[in-house]
């Protein structure tokens, strides 16, 4: 099916006006990393249990609105593997998700391998086969084909259904408290190293005595300005 591609202000904002009112939504993102320094969105896919809606990101980059009702606390976001969009999230607001539930990562609790790409999931879970297709597309050329926002809309399209059916399946099992503390370690080490970029990790740093390794750390730091200020 169709759904309505968003590319102006005013309609995002009705967007998380109607996400606000949900109990719940699910998000998904296109992004193109290889061209630039930080990745490029090119769309947001949401589903709320009443919508499914594509945003242009590309159309409508300022989408601290969205980023906030994801940072929030109180209003559950349902995400597959969702490092990247914590990265967004934490970029736009300085917070992780508030109250992520991960389905890459709870599926594992219940004894199902990880991590496990969405299809795979959906199909254990569900036992829906998806068409996905579009794996190697160029999100960033414009205008988007049908099949690929049928893509995209499909990646959101089942969340909420694999949310309800892992979680009476881990509340079953007596294992909801454990992905709680998972899901709240991986935000909080990501958090971490966020703020606290890994420059020793350069290959050949152990070797180092401490005027060269403070010399490393120096170039280091020098590189990453340049290349996010060039933003290649």
């Amino acid at each position: 099916a169709q759904h309505p591609v968003l590319t102006h202000p005013d309609d995002v904002a009705d967007l998380c006006r109607h996400i606000r009112d949900a109990a719940s939504f699910a998000l998904d993102t296109e992004f193109v990393t290889e061209n630039t320094y930080t990745p490029e969105l090119s769309l947001v896919q949401i589903a709320t249990p009443d919508r499914i809606a594509v945003i242009d990101s590309i159309a409508v980059p300022d989408l601290d609105e969205l980023w906030e009702l994801v940072a929030d606390p109180d209003l559950p976001v349902i995400m597959h593997g969702a490092e990247q969009e914590e990265r967004f999230c934490w970029d736009a607001t300085g917070r992780m998700p508030g109250s992520l539930f991960d389905v890459q990562l709870a599926v594992a609790f219940t004894g199902l391998r990880y991590p496990m790409n969405y299809s795979a999931l959906v199909g254990a879970v569900l036992g829906i086969q998806m068409h996905q297709n579009q794996t190697r597309t160029d999100w960033t050329r414009r205008p988007l084909s049908p099949a690929q926002l049928e893509y995209a809309a499909e990646d959101v399209e089942h969340l909420h259904a694999v949310r309800d059916r892992i979680t009476a399946q881990l509340e079953e099992l007596g294992r909801v408290d454990w992905l709680l503390e998972e899901r709240d370690r991986k935000l909080d080490s990501l958090a971490h190293d966020i703020e606290n970029p890994r420059w020793w990790r350069v290959s050949g740093a152990q070797g180092l005595n401490r005027r060269s390794l403070a010399a490393l750390r120096e170039v280091y730091f020098w590189r990453e300005s340049l290349a996010e200020r060039r933003d290649m």
